[in-house]
């Protein structure tokens, strides 16, 4: 017996506009997918932790005229490691969750966190700072049924600060909250586990 639920693809605007999304829309409903995670933030629908309400009302009406399961990703940046704009992530995120609601989405991927190399001095507090932003999301979720699904993500710089995927795990289990999850990504996973010379399987089922 399979676990999988459903099959699909991303996503998203190539110009912050909502014509080409419904594009990618389109096709993926004629090749019978039934699963789409939206890019919601290559729509230009969220300023400054704000919705900007006639953007996302046309992008809601869009997105209802398909007979998809939705999940939106947030920002590819997301990191709420950074003290400098852990405030600003946080409030997009949580605009990014109300928009969930709106479109029946059920999950909200945010990416784990990380630090440049030079951010020595921030690199105590990174983790509980994390979970902290984490816990603040997933309560302003809960009302919403949106759970946020922590997604393990790979290193791109020598020296930077970076969680495994056992350790976004562990921060998954730290928070302990209904509406946090772990998302596993393959292909980060495995990127990851290559450069640390991480065993790939023990990492997933870390994750798992």
């Amino acid at each position: 017996m399979s676990n999988l639920i459903g099959t699909g693809f991303n996503a998203g605007s190539d110009d912050g506009e909502l014509a080409t999304l419904e594009n990618d829309l389109r096709a993926l409903a004629e090749i019978g997918c039934d699963t789409v995670e939206i890019a919601a933030t290559s729509l230009d629908m969220i300023a400054g932790g704000r919705i900007i309400e006639e953007r996302a009302d046309r992008f809601v009406s869009l997105a209802k005229q398909f007979d998809f399961r939705y999940t939106v990703h947030g920002l590819v940046s997301s990191n709420f490691m950074d003290p400098v704009t852990c405030r600003y992530q946080i409030d997009a995120a949580k605009a990014l969750a109300v928009l969930c609601e709106r479109i029946g989405a059920g999950i909200l991927v945010q990416h784990s966190g990380a630090l440049r190399a030079d951010q020595i001095a921030e690199r105590t507090d990174a983790d509980s700072r994390e979970r902290e932003a984490l816990f603040e999301l997933a309560e302003f979720c809960r009302p919403y049924g949106v759970r946020i699904a922590l997604e393990n993500i790979f290193s791109t710089e020598p020296g930077q600060y970076r969680q495994t995927p056992a350790e976004v795990a562990a921060t998954v289990k730290a928070v302990g909250h209904d509406n946090l999850v772990a998302l596993i990504d393959f292909s980060h996973a495995y990127l990851e586990s290559t450069y640390r010379g991480l065993d790939f399987r023990d990492e997933l089922r870390a994750m798992a």
